[in-house]
């Protein structure tokens, strides 16, 4: 069950049915304390971060409201002197949603990533964030970068066939209609770890 908000035209709760949490209720896929600091999923990442900001701060126009069952699609779209945003987002019956994002500034196309900054609402403690990495693959090529070595805001070229970020149960994974012309912008923020979790000191 995919929930959106209009604020960004962005994903605010994405809940696995088939899933558990710790207390056994369905698992809620998003960290929601790390979004709320650096943005929900599917939210628009720019080179420009006053532009990356006011993209995923605006209210934009849906073009469905209330529940909808897949396979189903819904639009959000955004426009002011300077900016037309568009992104639409189609769903089927299975865990794949195809995104299309495009962004216009002054009549020009910017690049602007569809992104998934703030890692799983499966990671609950230390530990479950020392899995987080970066995977991308092309052809019979994986490669994985461990959270270490991942920098902030750095691009890599594709090609790719796939591209994401993936703990030690999950992945948010992008696949590319260009393998040839992708990119991937790498995202590394600062979490709390929560409370219950931190040792006795």
């Amino acid at each position: 069950r995919i929930t959106f908000t209009n604020r960004g035209g962005q994903v605010k709760s994405w809940v696995l049915k088939g899933y558990d949490d710790d207390l056994g209720r369905p698992l809620e896929l998003i960290n929601r304390s790390g979004s709320e600091k650096y943005s929900y999923p599917l939210s628009l990442w720019t080179y420009d971060e006053t532009q990356r900001n006011k993209l995923n701060s605006a209210l934009y126009v849906a073009s469905q409201s209330g529940s909808l069952q897949a396979p189903a699609e819904i639009i959000f779209e955004y426009a002011d002197q300077d900016v037309v945003v568009h992104k639409r987002f189609a769903f089927d019956h299975t865990y794949v949603v195809r995104v299309e994002t495009s962004v216009q500034v002054k009549g020009t196309e910017i690049p602007a990533f569809p992104m998934w900054p703030a890692g799983f609402g499966d990671e609950t403690g230390a530990a479950s964030y020392h899995s987080s990495r970066i995977e991308y693959q092309y052809n019979n090529s994986t490669e994985r970068l461990d959270i270490k070595k991942v920098s902030g805001g750095n691009t890599i070229r594709g090609p790719f066939n796939w591209a994401g970020v993936v703990d030690q149960y999950f992945a948010a994974v992008f696949l590319p209609d260009n393998p040839q012309d992708a990119a991937l912008v790498t995202l590394r923020n600062p979490l709390d770890v929560p409370k219950h979790e931190r040792p006795d000191l």
